[in-house]
Formats: C-alpha cells, structure tokens, sequence
C-alpha cells in the first residue's frame, strides 16, 4: 500500500490475543520486539481460527449481548467474521466492535 503506520508500546510485549485482535486489523502487519535498542524479533501476525471474548456481535438478539455469562466467539472468514452463536457477518468496521 507504500504507506507504514508505527504504534509503539513501550515496556510490555503483546499477548497472544492483542495480536489476534491486531491481526483482525491490519491482516498484514509486522511487529518488531525491540531489546536494547537493537531488533530481537520480528514477525507477520497471523489470523486465528477464532476469536473469543474480544469482540461484541451486532446483533442485539444475540444471546452473547444478554445477561447472560457467554463470551462472544467469532469463526474468522476471509472477508470478515462470524459470530458462532447466531450465524450475523461482520465485514466492515471490525475495530467498531472490539471490547478489549
């Protein structure tokens, strides 16, 4: 795309599922592990499978959107996501959904 975005997050690495909700993002993204101000690791983040937990459905009659103690969970598709639960796309606007 010729453009670089850089986010910085300074004195912590990112977990397994702030990478999946990244990886959601920006499907394409390298992140960089910096140790004494040198470059330790790096490596393209990949899409899971699956989501669970960090992502609201849209669907107000979802039951993941009730009092209920469920966590949403979402199958990964090529061109957006699927809540588990009741079947409802999410194509655009991901980040509008994220819970974390």
């Amino acid at each position: 795309m010729g453009h670089k975005d850089v986010a910085k997050i300074e004195g912590r690495e990112l977990s397994q599922s702030e990478l999946d909700v990244l990886s959601l993002i920006a499907p394409a993204a390298t992140i960089n592990i910096i140790r004494g101000y040198e470059v330790a690791d790096k490596q393209r983040v990949e899409s899971p499978g699956h989501v669970s937990g960090v992502l609201d459905c849209s669907n107000p009659d979802c039951i993941t959107t009730e009092d209920e103690p469920v966590d949403s969970r979402f199958e990964v598709l090529e061109d957006g996501l699927r809540c588990v639960y009741c079947d409802t796309i999410i194509r655009d606007d991901i980040a509008d959904y994220i819970n974390v």
